[in-house]
């Protein structure tokens, strides 16, 4: 990666517009001591509104996609753009002022990396980074922001927030990878003063966006969100979904109320009827799913062998069998970076651990996480109607020890285990539910693969 950035001295100037959607979180780890800078601060804590709003999300908000696990999600790309570049710049407007800083509203900051990703022979696949910030605003926690992968160029959003005069506003630039992040740079505002800043490989401009831009961008997604309650009244088909995902419907709807909640936060009066409305669709999905789940699993035969062709560019064929699905010492015994894995996934612990027996009968060597990028995603249906993503964590091999330097693979002709995690994502929790179906779906082509599990299946003397 390129050097970090040392200096905190640099010339404003404006950004175009034009950047990518990213992803907003609150990191509980920065809520007091000192900022990464050697300043000390006092607990951190987040102003009333976006208190409030945290508190008014529903269970649903993840800050996976377009969710967040900060106070509110983050705005589309398409929207953000488009209202920070009618914004003034704040050296020429009216956020300027005290008034105008200390008067609640919507920020969005513009980010620019002009520097290159230092990844070696990735580099040819990888001309961009994948940009994560961590912005640090006076007292409040660290909201952190995952960008898009390859892009050099993204916009934050904050809604609710409002800055006293000289309020540092302190940025952490970092490239992402699978395995590591590399910090990039970091740059320091005031609020108050020409908030645009390039130093070295990084530039940033933040924008306060005037109210009656934010209300008629509200206006159009309350239309947006409404139009999509009506189509699931008039929906007459069942909610629930042979690949156990969410419905088209549902996802649409979520959408719009995420949309919305960027704008304005969770807590504004005009979200909360249509989020409890949104809850009773969800409870009736629920109710569908665990009706298809439980009637599927009480159907099918448990478990059994199924010989599948994958479809991608380097074609495999395998024998596929579902082993055990383990919530139990199974679960526990995972070693930790696996469960770290898992957590990370799901923000949540470790809650099952699935292990498929495979046989390679192709011609091509399955490498670790090799099902999903060969197109395929595995899904546990628990009882009471809900569904849990599982992870590709690992192959095990019985000629390859896995204390060998590249992780083990499956050539031709071999056979081993397959092993995913499944966790808890809070606060929608399965709790004390148990499994009663996995469906492995293709991304294309046929249909998806289902075992049934008439009892959690623990083994007697489970591998390793």
């Amino acid at each position: 990666m390129m050097a970090g950035v040392t200096s905190r001295q640099a010339s404003a100037r404006v950004w175009p517009a034009g950047l990518a959607t990213v992803v907003l979180v609150m990191s509980t780890s920065a809520l007091s001591g000192c900022d990464c800078k050697g300043e000390p601060v006092a607990r951190r804590e987040l102003p009333a509104l976006a208190q409030a709003s945290l508190a008014a999300a529903p269970p649903w908000a993840s800050h996976r996609g377009k969710g967040s696990e900060g106070y509110a999600p983050q705005l589309e790309e398409e929207v953000a753009s488009r209202l920070f570049a009618e914004a003034p710049s704040l050296a020429a407007g009216d956020a300027a002022t005290p008034a105008g800083l200390s008067s609640p509203g919507l920020w969005i900051c513009e980010i620019t990396y002009f520097g290159q990703s230092d990844r070696g022979l990735l580099q040819i696949l990888h001309q961009d980074p994948e940009l994560d910030v961590e912005a640090t605003f006076g007292n409040m926690p660290k909201l952190v922001a995952h960008g898009p992968d390859d892009q050099r160029h993204i916009h934050t959003s904050y809604p609710l927030l409002s800055f006293s005069p000289g309020e540092p506003l302190l940025f952490d630039f970092y490239d992402r990878d699978e395995a590591s992040r590399d910090a990039l740079g970091w740059l320091k505002l005031a609020a108050g003063e020409v908030m645009a800043k390039r130093q070295a490989d990084l530039a940033i401009e933040c924008r306060k966006i005037a109210g009656d831009a934010v209300e008629r961008q509200l206006a159009r997604e309350l239309v947006d969100a409404d139009r999509a309650f009506d189509k699931l009244a008039e929906m007459k088909t069942d909610l629930a979904d042979s690949t156990l995902g969410l419905h088209p419907l549902q996802s649409t709807l979520r959408t719009r109320l995420y949309r919305l909640a960027a704008l304005v936060g969770w807590a504004d009066p005009r979200l909360r009827p249509r989020i409890e409305r949104a809850a009773q669709v969800e409870a009736l999905g629920l109710a569908a799913c665990a009706t298809f789940i439980n009637h599927e699993a009480d159907t099918r035969p448990r478990g059994g062998s199924i010989k599948h062709r994958l479809r991608d560019a380097k074609p495999g064929e395998y024998a596929v069998e579902l082993e055990t699905v383990d919530c139990g010492e199974g679960a526990a015994r995972l070693d930790e970076a696996a469960k770290a894995e898992v957590e990370l996934l799901h923000e949540g612990p470790l809650r099952c651990v699935l292990r498929f027996r495979v046989q390679n009968v192709g011609s091509a060597t399955l490498e670790r996480e090799g099902l999903y990028q060969s197109g395929w995603k595995v899904v546990v249906g628990f009882a009471d109607g809900h569904t849990r993503r599982a992870r590709e964590l690992k192959i095990e091999n019985p000629a390859q020890p896995p204390t060998a330097a590249e992780p083990p693979t499956l050539p031709p002709h071999a056979t081993g285990t397959v092993v995913f995690g499944v966790g808890d994502e809070k606060p929608q929790s399965p709790g004390a539910a148990r499994p009663r179906l996995v469906v492995m779906n293709p991304f294309q082509g046929d249909g998806p693969i289902v075992f049934s599990l008439d009892a959690p299946v623990v083994p007697t003397n489970p591998r390793r």
